[in-house]
């Protein structure tokens, strides 16, 4: 995984969510639509504030509350879903995208901590 795909996989995805909460809001669901809306922008935007973290434990910080936030949108997708406000079709394409999208933070979440803990042994040991 690269930073640019995780970055353009995480854009294309909000624009998705996007479309989709527009099309919840002609239909008055407005509760779901702003709930989905906020937590796959939040996503994207964290990626991109990782980008200029100041420092490693920055870094890690941001990719994990952007973890956190696909996790809560795969929550919102799979209550679009329960509650038949989308369709099977819509499900799984935005599913996979997210699930994609949550993999790769994990990776990169788990890989920042290691690196975290091998600093703080390294600099323990001085």
């Amino acid at each position: 995984m690269s930073k640019g795909e995780l970055v353009a996989q995480s854009y294309v995805f909000g624009k998705e969510i996007d479309a989709l909460a527009d099309n919840l809001l002609r239909r008055h669901e407005y509760y779901i639509s702003g709930q989905i809306r906020r937590s796959a922008y939040s996503v994207g935007a964290n990626i991109r504030e990782a980008q200029q973290a100041e420092s490693l434990r920055d870094f890690t910080h941001k990719l994990s509350i952007s973890l956190k936030e696909a996790n809560e949108t795969l929550y919102w997708l799979n209550m679009l879903r329960e509650s038949h406000k989308i369709s099977d079709e819509k499900f799984v394409e935005l599913r996979k995208a997210c699930v994609s999208i949550f993999l790769m933070l994990r990776s990169a979440v788990k890989t920042s901590r290691k690196k975290l803990e091998c600093k703080r042994y390294s600099s323990d040991a001085v």
